[in-house]
């Protein structure tokens, strides 16, 4: 459900469900912009001395990249880091940015250090240190450091994609995307882009597969602003959208709405008007289902559409 085909899923946690069970109903949770009740799972299994260290750095993680899709970017460099430190016991001695390699320490862990070997979700240490490492690349993009966001991406990907687990690949390929996007390089943005839906279909994993199109839709409309590529990239968000619905997908369906508003604004001004006010309805929503800390983050978000703070 967490990774599959079907995230719209009935999502039911007991007190006597394992951490990872938990922990996976938080990623479903968090991925239908359900974030309160994500936050309360995630805080509980982060401060559990009783929860292995691996799966409390994957709550970390997590909980950095929901406060990322509500565009805290700094506090979820807080949590990114919180994961890293669990998952990793020697990255104190070359911390990002600071020179060393990320690589390099990863390098240092005996074959098979991933409890979970070939696990989808992923739950060992070693996925735990590169999705944390691709979350704070994600990080310093969001807060405008492209230069340290690279030197992370660069410290990290020869081991993510060597790596058998699909996950941080995936995630990679978006963060270099991004990157690539800020940067003006739409074609490379693309390869990019093509890789990540590969990958994710490849999984069976539909949000990812979803948001990997999102992405390459994103990056092919910015390669060429003639009519017929416009035109091309609405086609593909009309469809993205109606998958997104039937999954219940919300995080993905207002960002769908706000660049339908933008795509329209050149042809049809009341289809723009109305995928805006679609977009906005849909963010009010997750509002009412965040916790109060990612309340403060939402409003104080610059890329949250200033309507919805009115």
């Amino acid at each position: 459900m967490a990774f599959g085909g079907c995230p719209a899923e009935l999502v039911a946690v007991r007190a006597e469900d394992s951490p990872a069970h938990r922990w996976l109903a938080a990623v479903v949770l968090g991925g239908r912009g359900h974030y309160a009740a994500a936050a309360a799972l995630l805080d509980r299994l982060y401060r559990d001395p009783s929860v292995p260290v691996a799966l409390r750095a994957h709550a970390a993680v997590t909980r950095g990249a929901h406060l990322r899709q509500l565009g805290g970017h700094g506090m979820a460099r807080t949590w990114d880091g919180r994961g890293l430190a669990l998952a990793s016991p020697l990255a104190g001695r070359a911390g990002p940015g600071v020179g060393g390699g990320l690589g390099d320490t990863l390098a240092e862990w005996c074959p098979g250090s991933d409890e979970t070997g070939l696990d989808p979700a992923a739950l060992g240490r070693e996925g735990a240190f590169l999705d944390a490492t691709v979350g704070l690349a994600a990080d310093a993009l969001g807060l405008g450091e492209l230069s340290l966001a690279e030197r992370l991406i660069r410290s990290v990907e020869r081991p993510v994609l060597q790596h058998h687990l699909w996950r941080p690949s995936v995630r990679l390929s978006w963060v270099c995307a991004e990157l690539a996007l800020a940067r003006g390089q739409s074609s490379a943005a693309a390869e990019w882009a093509r890789r990540a839906v590969a990958q994710s279909r490849s999984a069976g994993a539909l949000r990812h597969e979803i948001k990997s199109e999102l992405v390459l839709t994103v990056a092919l409309s910015t390669a060429d602003t003639a009519v017929g590529t416009r035109d091309e990239a609405v086609n593909r968000l009309n469809v993205l959208f109606e998958r997104v619905r039937r999954a219940q997908l919300g995080p993905l369906e207002w960002v769908i709405h706000m660049l339908l508003g933008s795509m329209y604004q050149v042809s049809d001004h009341d289809l723009a008007v109305l995928h805006r006010r679609l977009g906005v309805e849909v963010l009010r929503q997750i509002w009412l289902r965040t916790d109060p800390v990612g309340r403060r983050v939402f409003d104080r978000s610059p890329w949250v559409p200033s309507l919805v703070k009115n």
